[in-house]
């Protein structure tokens, strides 16, 4: 789980928020080893990008699987599609301009404190709008 956190520019927390689960649980879980139940198996593997089965697997001994959505999406940037003109904003910048850590810090702040888009629909045809519309092209 760490080579997979670090490969995504994530903390342990990012981990642990993106899973639905505690810190403290997390933390425990990797100290201790113990098996987590299967709803948070599957909340560690939507946070990692691994396919379902894949906490299993790594308990197991094996190696997980990385979800093909997250195979295919730069580095800690979340694998779903952007939901709003912002992200698509930000993803359209090159690696060379944003780093692909700051475009995925600035993805993950703006869902987390704007979850449910509401500034990016108060925007939506504004001049911010069209101005961030026209970053893309």
């Amino acid at each position: 789980m760490n080579g997979r956190r670090l490969d995504l520019g994530l903390r342990w927390e990012d981990v642990a928020k993106a899973a639905s689960i505690s810190d403290a649980a997390l933390r425990a879980m990797r100290r201790d080893g113990s098996v987590p139940r299967e709803l948070t198996q599957r909340g560690i593997e939507r946070a990692l990008g691994w396919e379902p089965g894949s906490v299993a697997r790594v308990i197991g001994g094996g190696e997980p699987a990385v979800a093909r959505a997250a195979a295919e999406t730069p580095r800690g940037i979340p694998a779903d599609a952007p939901k709003c003109s912002l992200e698509q904003s930000i993803l359209a910048f090159g690696d060379d301009e944003v780093s692909p850590a700051t475009k995925a810090l600035i993805i993950n702040r703006h869902r987390d404190t704007d979850p449910d888009h509401q500034t990016c629909r108060q925007l939506s045809g504004s001049a911010t709008d069209r101005k961030l519309a026209g970053l893309q092209g």
